[in-house]
């Protein structure tokens, strides 16, 4: 399975262990409009790597146009660059 990496904008906390919790993000959707989308819920949090990169996958719930969806952002710790991942 290949997965498709899409840049997004993030607001995070940090909790006093230094875990990294992702609020809301902004992505790109179609025509070039922005839309941000809060995270209802982290189902998963998991780290691989991935092109020999350290990644933290962080599997998602939120509500989007009316509808529940699950998701996955992930953080690639080298870069400090977070991403939706699309398959």
């Amino acid at each position: 399975m290949h997965k498709l990496m899409k840049p997004i904008r993030i607001v995070t906390w940090i909790d006093e262990q230094g875990n990294i919790n992702p609020v809301r993000f902004q992505v790109e959707g179609i025509a070039e409009e922005r839309l941000i989308i809060k995270v209802e819920k982290v189902l998963q949090r998991n780290e691989e790597k991935i092109a020999g990169q350290r990644v933290i996958n962080y599997r998602c719930r939120s509500i989007i146009a009316d509808q529940l969806r699950q998701y996955e952002i992930c953080y690639e710790l080298p870069t400090c660059r977070w991403y939706l991942s699309l398959w």
